[in-house]
């Protein structure tokens, strides 16, 4: 059995639960004076409870009373055996160590807690084994803790150690007055009172100003009025310097004067010359455009340019590329409108003006080139925007192009296409090249200021009018044309005569050769062509044993059929008649069809081997006018392959002129496999508005006939010029055959 237990009840617990373990059953209570009620629950393990009142004049107990019962330690308040339960009501009451973590505390269930540096615990009554320790940190040496009672009240009960003085150490100071003690009396400059003194000497004085000093001299109001006079920014006078450059010498805002020259020489190297030329600018990179070179005879005007350009509006819904030649089509504000040209039409070609000389959008305004070069172009047909579709090579004299708007060309158009001639490449490259242009449009007949035409018809000629000195068109007839040597007229008498003489009349008969062949002696004088020839007998003579002494009926039996003239049994005319009548409907067909039907077969079977190059197998020349503007075209390509050694393509192209070079692909093919086989393609094409549509001109595929996601492809197609298309094959093994089978074209 342990020690007996003191439980203190302060005022403000009510309700106390004593618990008891196996070694404490002995509890004794304290009950303070004011607590007014408590109860106790008390477990059947308690063998004793002793309660005693405490009279204690605080209304709580306080620290200093919690460590009267203990001892004073270093750092330290020991609790002995206590249980303080109920001292502190309901509040938490802890101290902690900063430097080792440790703390312990009073919590609002009255359990006290203690954290070492490892673990945590609660302490209750039944834990009390030795002595509770509640540490203070921050602390050293042997402390004791004081209450307010403890703290003195007089300045005697501190111990003086930091030189406090006493009342009979403080210095005596005289008094003012016999009734004011301890104040100092006011004499002398100083007044007024002892509680309240005054300086009666700085009465006028002026308040010192923060930034100003005082001046020995007085400042008049002479003075004043000199400074009123001088104008605000007034300098000293001083003696200006043209080299100065800072301070009152300089002399600010000075003109440029330009250094005086006496005949001065460019190219005069001694500086001490007269004629010398002081700090030239360099010319490095500005060439020697100098007035002399750019105006020989001192004119004022260039003597030569490069290029001449002139500002335009592109209002055609589209970006006018670098190039592309355009002729002016009214105007938009105080600019001309550039459209694209082309040699297809008079309206279209006739105002032929220059050329694009840089790229320019749709409502922008930009400048064309009409006379000069044009540098850095790209050649190519196959330029990323290309302003031709023929190979170009230097020197090529180039013309506005008939099926391309805005295209040229190095094939000179024909009628009824327009010429217009627009210059010459001098140099092909696809960054570098050059064009000089110069355009000169072609002129139509009527266009020419000494020709007159009018009311045009059939079979007329251009006839010199002497008396307006002018061309006119004209229906000729003989009597406009003189006869020549051998060449004479003969009057419709004399073409009579003439058609009833036998022989050949070879031009230079005399009179008697005709008498001659006419068997007559006698005559004499001009043959009018009525002389009385019934007294003449002719020669004899027969036809085919006939005598012509008398009149002589011939049939076809008397005389022979010759080539290409045989003769033909009644059941032939018959039949010969029946197929004319049927050509001649035919033909009255043909006329309502609106187009001429067109069929090209490729007889030969040639076989390409040996080559990796793309080779040209069959040729369909197709002259202007063979198609309509909505025509269409149905081609047909097949091909054997022999060997297995590499895959192959076929392909259709379609050109202006009769070469691959810039030729337009319109239909491919290309094998999947190197495996020996039979290949026919299949293309429709339509002609519309000047342009041949079909399937995606680059997608291979054995035929068109086909669902795609695609667009139709399209290429320029001028129907009245004559056209080339192309069925090429192209190998990847030489070792292996391609034998076309038949290339067909038809409409």
């Amino acid at each position: 059995m342990s020690d007996n237990v003191t439980i203190n009840i302060q005022q403000d617990n009510d309700i106390v639960n004593i618990i008891s373990s196996e070694i404490t059953e002995v509890i004794d209570v304290n009950v303070y004076e004011t607590t007014e009620e408590v109860t106790l629950n008390i477990t059947e393990e308690v063998i004793q409870v002793n309660i005693n009142k405490v009279t204690n004049t605080n209304s709580s107990q306080d620290l200093q009373s919690v460590t009267d019962i203990g001892n004073h330690t270093t750092n330290s308040i020991i609790v002995e055996n206590a249980n303080y339960y109920s001292i502190v009501e309901p509040y938490d009451v802890g101290s902690a160590n900063d430097t080792t973590g440790a703390y312990t505390y009073i919590g609002a269930d009255g359990v006290i807690g203690i954290k070492t540096n490892a673990a945590e615990g609660e302490i209750k009554t039944t834990d009390l084994i030795d002595n509770l320790i509640l540490e203070f940190p921050n602390k050293t040496g042997s402390k004791t803790i004081a209450t307010t009672e403890d703290i003195p009240t007089n300045t005697s009960d501190l111990t003086n150690d930091s030189g406090f003085i006493t009342a009979a150490e403080v210095p005596t100071v005289n008094d003012a007055t016999a009734s004011i003690k301890g104040i100092l009396k006011l004499t002398n400059d100083l007044g007024g009172t002892a509680d309240l003194p005054t300086v009666p000497a700085l009465t006028n004085k002026v308040d010192k100003v923060t930034g100003k000093g005082l001046s020995t001299n007085d400042f008049t109001d002479t003075l004043k009025t000199k400074l009123d006079g001088i104008a605000a920014g007034a300098e000293v006078n001083v003696n200006a310097d043209w080299n100065a450059t800072s301070g009152d010498a300089q002399i600010l805002n000075k003109p440029s004067i330009p250094a005086a020259q006496i005949q001065s020489d460019w190219t005069q190297a001694s500086t001490s010359a007269l004629d010398y030329i002081k700090n030239k600018p360099s010319l490095a990179g500005y060439g020697d455009m100098f007035k002399s070179t750019y105006d020989t005879d001192n004119t004022g005007v260039v003597d030569n340019a490069e290029a001449i350009k002139i500002i335009g509006r592109n209002s055609t819904g589209a970006t006018l590329r670098r190039g592309t030649i355009i002729y002016i089509s009214g105007s938009t504000g105080n600019r001309p409108n550039f459209v694209k040209a082309q040699a297809n039409s008079e309206a279209t070609s006739a105002g032929t003006f220059g050329v694009i000389a840089d790229d320019l959008a749709n409502n922008t305004d930009g400048y064309a080139l009409c006379l000069g070069y044009l540098d850095n172009l790209d050649t190519r047909s196959n330029a990323t925007y290309p302003f031709t579709t023929d190979t170009l090579a230097d020197g090529d004299t180039i013309y506005l192009s008939p099926s391309t708007a805005g295209y040229i060309t190095n094939v000179k158009p024909s009628a009824p296409n327009h010429l217009v001639y627009l210059g010459k490449v001098t140099r092909t490259s696809p960054t570098n090249g050059t064009i000089v242009y110069r355009v000169q449009n072609g002129y139509e007949l009527e266009e020419l200021h000494n020709v007159a035409i009018s009311s045009v018809a059939d079979k007329q000629l251009l006839s010199y009018d002497n008396a307006t000195s002018l061309w006119k068109n004209k229906s000729v007839t003989t009597a406009d044309i003189a006869d020549s040597a051998d060449k004479r007229y003969c009057t419709d008498a004399q073409k009579t005569i003439i058609g009833n003489t036998s022989a050949t009349n070879t031009g230079d008969e005399t009179t008697a050769t005709i008498k001659t062949k006419l068997g007559i002696t006698t005559l004499s004088g001009s043959n009018t062509g009525d002389q009385d020839l019934s007294s003449y007998v002719p020669t004899t003579r027969t036809v085919n044993t006939k005598a012509l002494s008398a009149d002589v009926v011939l049939t076809t039996a008397d005389v022979a059929d010759s080539t290409g003239k045989r003769y033909q049994t009644e059941n032939q005319k018959t039949y010969n008649d029946a197929t004319s009548s049927i050509q001649t409907q035919l033909n009255a067909k043909q006329a309502t069809l609106g187009y001429t039907p067109y069929k090209f077969i490729q007889t030969s079977q040639t076989a390409t081997t040996g080559t990796t190059t793309e080779t040209i197998v069959a040729t369909a020349t197709i002259a202007g006018g063979t198609f309509n503007s909505s025509d269409t075209m149905k081609l047909l390509f097949g091909i054997n392959k022999t060997g297995t050694l590499g895959v192959y393509s076929i392909r259709v192209k379609i050109n202006t002129s009769n070469t691959l070079t810039g030729a337009t692909q319109i239909a491919i093919f290309t094998a999947a496999s190197a495996t020996a086989q039979l290949t026919l393609i299949q293309r429709n094409f339509t002609l519309n508005g000047g342009n041949l549509y079909g399937f995606i001109f680059t997608t291979s595929l054995v035929s068109d006939i086909i669902n795609s996601g695609g667009t139709l492809s399209s290429t320029a197609y001028n129907t009245a010029n004559t056209l080339y298309l192309f069925f090429t094959v192209q190998l990847v093994s030489a070792t292996d055959s391609i034998t076309p089978n038949f290339c067909n074209l038809i409409n």
